[in-house]
């Protein structure tokens, strides 16, 4: 069976002071980059200019507010194991 695990890109949640959110990851031998933010850094870091997509859903919950780093790899860097 071939490996079908990828590294997770860090994210990072907006939490409340002395919240720290659960670390979960679907690979294990990687490991879960999260960071937080505070409520004001989130805003900001949410208004950046390499901010590339937005998608707001209106969600009430308390850290349901996340920023994901996605990259692009140049062609022919990707090597398999």
């Amino acid at each position: 069976m071939s490996d079908t695990r990828r590294p997770v890109d860090p994210h990072q949640p907006v939490c409340d002071p002395g919240h720290h959110p659960e670390r979960t990851t679907k690979a294990p031998a990687h490991p879960d980059p999260v960071g937080t933010l505070g409520r004001f850094e989130f805003y900001d870091a949410a208004r950046s200019p390499g901010l590339a997509l937005a998608i707001v859903t209106a969600d009430i919950r308390t850290s349901a507010n996340l920023l994901l780093t996605i990259g692009v790899r140049a062609e022919g860097t990707l090597s398999t194991r």
